[in-house]
């Protein structure tokens, strides 16, 4: 069921992490363990999500997750709390923005227009992390390298490169199944950048068709073998994911 966004006239005394004073030690990245912020006299208490760690658990980037509503702000730097790091302190400010009051599962959580913004981003983000996406990226990235590809291919008149674009793999498909049905077609072609036409027999069309296929199969492999270690993966492993490796040797 879609949660409604109630918008309230009542300016809040809300924060947002301004700086990070010091990292700690011992924490840990989460979407869900919220670290609420020590201090201050709240009607709700501000929470932050640990985003990103160094080797040693310091904190080096953090998200809000709630920017609390206070009557009296805490004072900087602050600590938050939490049963695995310490000794994390984080200098805040107050958010001088538009704010709505949204209803979760966990209760009411007042969050600045901003961080609901920020929330979008993160969400897409994380979207954009699982598995299918990441396939139809992969995906898009090979088919992005197929276009640009060339393979060089010694026909009659020498060695030539043709294009892998799927213009030129449709017209060399056409003329060779032309020839297979014993059609007459053209007997020059343009090389892959060249100006001149180039001389071209039907055995010549041959192995340039299926120089072009072996070569557009070698990137497919690529691809597929993507496409196999997403699908099986642990979901949890796949931020950061690079879709664009394994082609190099091409």
């Amino acid at each position: 069921m879609a949660l409604d966004i109630i918008e309230t006239s009542r300016p809040p005394e809300s924060v947002r992490v301004d700086s990070i004073v010091s990292g700690g030690t011992g924490y840990v990245v989460s979407a869900v363990d919220e670290l609420p912020i020590v201090g201050g006299t709240a009607r709700v208490v501000a929470t932050i999500l640990v985003d990103a760690v160094d080797a040693n658990g310091a904190i080096t980037a953090v998200s809000m997750s709630n920017v609390g509503d206070y009557s009296v702000l805490p004072s900087n730097p602050v600590s938050v709390s939490n049963e695995d790091g310490s000794g994390a302190t984080f200098d805040l400010t107050t958010n001088m923005y538009r704010y709505v009051v949204m209803p979760t599962k966990r209760g009411w959580v007042i969050m600045t227009q901003v961080d609901l913004d920020q929330k979008a981003t993160d969400e897409q983000k994380h979207l954009d992390n699982t598995a299918p996406n990441l396939v139809k990226a992969a995906w898009t990235h090979c088919a992005g390298l197929i276009e640009e590809a060339k393979v060089t291919v010694t026909v009659s008149d020498g060695a030539h490169d043709f294009g892998l674009d799927r213009e030129t793999r449709e017209n060399i498909i056409g003329m060779n199944t032309a020839i297979s049905r014993g059609i007459t077609v053209p007997t020059t072609w343009t090389p892959k950048g060249e100006l001149d036409n180039i001389t071209i027999t039907d055995d010549d069309m041959k192995l340039v068709g299926e120089a072009l296929l072996n070569k557009k199969d070698q990137y497919i492999k690529v691809y597929l073998t993507h496409k196999k270690t997403l699908l099986t993966a642990d979901p949890k492993t796949l931020a950061g994911y690079d879709v664009t490796t394994g082609y190099g040797a091409l």
